[in-house]
């Protein structure tokens, strides 16, 4: 049997989905984007070692009763927040894969490294 116009267009459609699906290229579309909770008191983050996907939010909120300053200084990564007063959170939405560190410059010692999977 011949197929012409939206019948050919479909079955051509149905048959790349159905290869996409087969070798798992859909699976990055179907994830949807998660939020990591990172909490921020006593000079530390926790958790320090915190892993995320690429569109994942990291959501750093002060817990602490004192300010906080979220920087990146990480090439490529870099982002700054100063100010972060108890109870506000600062949002980061990791665009890329690879690895950064987080500090805090009110705290000199306070650092956590973020790793980003595709």
């Amino acid at each position: 049997m011949l197929l012409g116009g939206k019948a050919l267009y479909r079955a051509a459609l149905a048959a790349a989905l159905s290869a996409g699906v087969a070798l798992g290229l859909g699976a990055d579309f179907a994830r949807a984007a998660s939020e990591i909770k990172v909490g921020m008191g006593g000079a530390a983050y926790a958790p320090k070692a915190i892993k995320a996907k690429v569109g994942d939010t990291i959501a750093f909120t002060n817990d602490d009763f004192t300010d906080h300053w979220v920087y990146v200084p990480t090439l490529g990564y870099q982002v700054s927040r100063a100010g972060l007063k108890q109870g506000e959170t600062f949002k980061l939405v990791v665009a890329k894969p690879g690895s950064f560190d987080v500090g805090c410059a009110v705290h000199a010692n306070m650092w956590a490294t973020v790793t980003v999977e595709r």
